[in-house]
């Protein structure tokens, strides 16, 4: 797959939803999929793009602040679900860690 960015990322997919930091809400990456139901690929500053894990693996999004989140691809997927469901646009974030419980 070739490199893409934050842009063509938001172009080529229906559903963008923003990770924050749970602990300084700084934005730590962009899930993009085709639909509601199917995260694909990922976008974290300073510019890394890449394809989200299969189940059982994770990506790390550290954060300035220091927090460092591994987060395992099941978990994305129902917070991505969850959170691109909602109405607006604006609404359509993950908080984390705390979305990503359980």
């Amino acid at each position: 797959m070739p490199l893409m960015d934050r842009k063509s990322a938001r172009r080529d997919n229906a559903v963008t939803v923003r990770a924050r930091c749970g602990r300084c809400e700084r934005v730590v990456a962009e899930v993009h999929g085709p639909d509601a139901d199917t995260p694909t690929t990922y976008w974290s500053p300073p510019g890394a793009f890449g394809l989200l894990p299969r189940v059982g693996l994770a990506v790390r999004w550290p954060c300035r602040c220091g927090s460092n989140y591994p987060i395992r691809a099941e978990k994305l997927e129902a917070a991505f679900r969850a959170a691109a469901g909602r109405s607006r646009r604006r609404d359509r974030v993950i908080r984390l860690p705390a979305d990503l419980r359980g």
